[in-house]
């Protein structure tokens, strides 16, 4: 696919805003019917303009802290250390940068004692970790995660 309909773009654009957001509530949005907004979104997603994604509720997978890791990694052992993260499944997010710390991971824990715990047996665990910095999060009031790929 080469080049977006108008349609498409207004509803991968709608979608992006909204992505719960029901096809009757986009059909009368863009004034075109839910049978055709359906059509549009299975053929947006086969030609991979459009992917759908799931997202677990965090609240409902009993995650009430939240907390950010900046990691600090000896010299060489930063992809060792980040598959080792990567393996946790309390680390809900890992990334490498390009300067220090060297990887950020966001955690999803039950309370402040399973955190403490997690960092004091799970990470400290690892090797190749010098220290680590923590932020606790106290509230998420918008939390977005998109990725669109849209061809022009």
């Amino acid at each position: 696919m080469s080049k977006l309909a108008e349609l498409d773009r207004q509803l991968v654009e709608a979608l992006i805003k909204d992505p719960l957001e029901s096809n009757k509530n986009l059909a009368h949005q863009l004034g075109t019917s839910q049978a055709n907004i359906a059509r549009r979104i299975n053929q947006l997603t086969e030609d991979g303009a459009l992917r759908v994604t799931v997202q677990e509720e965090f609240e409902a997978a009993g995650i009430h802290f939240m907390a950010h890791v900046d990691v600090y990694v000896s010299t060489g052992e930063i992809n060792s250390v980040a598959n080792a993260l990567c393996e946790l499944p309390q680390v809900t997010s890992c990334l490498i940068t390009a300067g220090t710390p060297e990887i950020l991971v966001r955690i999803g824990a039950q309370n402040q004692k399973h955190f403490a715990d997690f960092l004091n047996t799970e990470i400290a665990s690892i090797q190749g970790i010098e220290r680590i910095e923590t932020l606790t999060v106290l509230e998420v009031p918008k939390y977005n995660v998109w990725h669109a790929s849209i061809v022009s």
